[in-house]
């Protein structure tokens, strides 16, 4: 994997059924690399990408339960032995496995720390941004 923007096909795969994708939404003074809005609940997730640094995307995906329902780290295959999982598990924050499928490791559990103005902010910044695999958000 080259990239963690080559990780979005699998991201859609598991996820697109029920939410709909953006990539890089702003959020203060970071970007969600993912956020997925549930099509018939309205519920928020938040997908941090890492092709290797678990650390930094669990710290960014902590940040991320402000303003999502659940939040989680998308790691590739080749790096998921590093991470660890019972950090992961204590933070409430899921890990997906990425390869050639996408493998939940952790189940994210619903946000300990979920605000519904830190949503709304992040709803406010989806408004007319292009879904990635849909339309525009309206």
């Amino acid at each position: 994997m080259k990239n963690e923007k080559s990780m979005f096909p699998k991201i859609k795969a598991h996820f697109n059924n029920e939410f709909s994708l953006f990539r890089e939404v702003p959020f203060y003074n970071k970007r969600i690399d993912v956020v997925g809005v549930n099509r018939s609940t309205s519920e928020l997730i938040a997908i941090e990408l890492k092709l290797e640094d678990w650390k930094k995307a669990l710290q960014q995906a902590a940040m991320d339960q402000l303003g999502g329902n659940r939040a989680y780290v998308a790691l590739w295959h080749k790096n998921i032995h590093r991470a660890d999982i019972e950090k992961f598990k204590e933070c409430g924050i899921g890990l997906l496995e990425v390869n050639d499928y996408l493998k939940e490791v952790v189940k994210a559990a619903p946000s300990y720390c979920f605000s519904y103005k830190m949503a709304d902010l992040i709803r406010r910044n989806l408004r007319g941004r292009i879904h990635i695999w849909r339309g525009v958000l309206k």
